[in-house]
C-alpha cells in the first residue's frame, strides 16, 4: 500500500496450520480507512518490521522478529468496553516479545504499560509493569460478593505483574 501518507507491506501465508505474516513500512489511519468500504476499526498509524511465524495448533512455538509500533488502535471489548492503545512500541525476538511502552484507556482510566511475554514449559510467562493515576470501577463491583463475580477465563500462565494505582474511585459506569 502506497499513497501520500503511507508506504507499507504485508504478506501473510496459511498452509495447513501454518501461518506466516510480516509487516514493513508505515500505513496510516487514512489510507485503511480509503482502502476498505467499511473498515472494521479506525486508527492512527502502524509502522515496523515485524516477521511473524506460528503453528496455529501450537501457539507456544511462535516466532517473531523486529518491532512495531502504532498509535489509537481500538480493541473492542466485553463488559468493561473497548480498550483504546492510544500507544505502543514493542520488540520481538524470537519467542518473547517486549512491550517497551503501551498507552491504554478505556472510559476514565487510562494506564502505562511495559513489559515482556515469552512461553516456557507450556505457560506463559508475563513480567508487566502497570501504573496508573487513577482506576474507576464499577460500584457494582462493591456490592456483590466475590463468588458471584464473573471469573475471567484461566490461562496457564506464571511470571510477576506489578500494578500501581495513586487512586481508586467507584462509580455508576454503565454496568
Amino acid at each position: 500500500m502506497k499513497d501520500r501518507s503511507s508506504d507499507a507491506t504485508f504478506r501473510g501465508e496459511l498452509a495447513g496450520r501454518l501461518l506466516k505474516t510480516s509487516f514493513k513500512g508505515k500505513l496510516s489511519g487514512e489510507t485503511f480507512a480509503n482502502v476498505l468500504v467499511q473498515p472494521p476499526i479506525a486508527m492512527g498509524h502502524l509502522e515496523g518490521d515485524i516477521l511473524i511465524d506460528v503453528d496455529l495448533e501450537k501457539p507456544s512455538g511462535m516466532h517473531a522478529k523486529g518491532q512495531l509500533q502504532g498509535t489509537a488502535i481500538p480493541i473492542p471489548g466485553g463488559p468493561a468496553g473497548p480498550v483504546n492503545v492510544e500507544r505502543f512500541v514493542l520488540t520481538a525476538d524470537g519467542g518473547e516479545i517486549t512491550i517497551r511502552e503501551a498507552m491504554l484507556s478505556n472510559r476514565e482510566n487510562r494506564v502505562d504499560l511495559d513489559g515482556k511475554i515469552r512461553h516456557e514449559n507450556k505457560k506463559f510467562v508475563v513480567d508487566a509493569n502497570l501504573r496508573s493515576e487513577k482506576i474507576v470501577l464499577p460500584k457494582s463491583l462493591m456490592k456483590s460478593k466475590p463468588e458471584n463475580r464473573r471469573q475471567p477465563p484461566t490461562i496457564q500462565a506464571r511470571g510477576s505483574t506489578r500494578f500501581r494505582a495513586y487512586r481508586r474511585e467507584y462509580r455508576d459506569i454503565g454496568d
